[in-house]
Order: C-alpha cells, then sequence, then structure tokens
C-alpha cells in the first residue's frame, strides 16, 4: 500500500494533528492573577503574591491549584516559628483550601521554620482547592494563619 501526501493530504494531517494537542490539553488551564494577600500578628507579616492559578483534574475531579510566594516578616523583638502547614487560603466564612505546600519538583516535608528578629524569609508555594473556582472566587480570597 502506497501513501502519498499531497499538499492538501498534508494540511489535514496537521488540523488533526493540531486538534489532538489542543484537546488532550483542556484538563489543565492555567490563568494568571495578580492579587496580594496580607496577615499579621504580633509577632509575624505574611504576605502572599499569588501568580497564576491552575485546574487540573486529579483523582477525577476538577480542583484549582493557587501558586504563588509568601514572604514572612518577623515584626517581633524575639526569634518566632512558623509552619506552611498553618497557612490556609479562605473562600466566604466556610470553605478552607489545603494548607501551603511547597513549589517544588520533588515532594517537600513541611517543618516548623524558625524566622530571627527583623529578619525575612521567603517561599514559593501553592494551595488547592477541591473544587474549580472562579474568577470572582479568586479575586475574593482570603489568607488564613493557625497558630
Amino acid at each position: 500500500m502506497n501513501i502519498i501526501f499531497n499538499s492538501k493530504g498534508i494540511i489535514v494531517f496537521m488540523f488533526f494533528i493540531l486538534s489532538f494537542f489542543i484537546l488532550s490539553s483542556c484538563d489543565n488551564k492555567k490563568m494568571k492573577i495578580d492579587k496580594v494577600l496580607n496577615y499579621s500578628n504580633d509577632k509575624i507579616k505574611f504576605t502572599v503574591n499569588i501568580e497564576k492559578v491552575i485546574f487540573k483534574k486529579n483523582d477525577n475531579r476538577l480542583k484549582t491549584f493557587v501558586y504563588g510566594k509568601i514572604i514572612i516578616d518577623n515584626i517581633s523583638k524575639t526569634d518566632s516559628i512558623y509552619s506552611l502547614e498553618d497557612i490556609f487560603l479562605i473562600l466566604g466564612d466556610n470553605e478552607i483550601s489545603s494548607n501551603a505546600y511547597i513549589d517544588s519538583v520533588g515532594s517537600v516535608i513541611i517543618q516548623d521554620n524558625n524566622i530571627k528578629n527583623d529578619k525575612q524569609k521567603e517561599h514559593k508555594v501553592y494551595w488547592v482547592f477541591n473544587r474549580r473556582l472562579n474568577l470572582h472566587s479568586i479575586k475574593n480570597l482570603k489568607l488564613l494563619f493557625i497558630d
């Protein structure tokens, strides 16, 4: 069997290949966001710069992954301790994200972090919501720290 590709055949073939890649990437939608969240108590100030939101199908459910950078400032006169496991995003009065995870290639065990007085630390992090959030919801996120 001889297959001959003419210009029309190549165009049709490329259309099908392009369509396949577009349809197969539909599960992971990305949205760039520029939002800053703040929280402080008498010891620590948290500033979160949300940079992007990705919608992924995980465990057969569409989830929202919120990515950003968290800056921790020790505003007390003594050393302080914080854990990323105690930092959440909250939507409305009752919907809470997962705790913050370190955004890295491999899995990172979250530990308590010591921060000296008048010092600052930064972490690239992400949170997960168990459903797809709309743009209005994302703009209304707040930061929650449970100490």
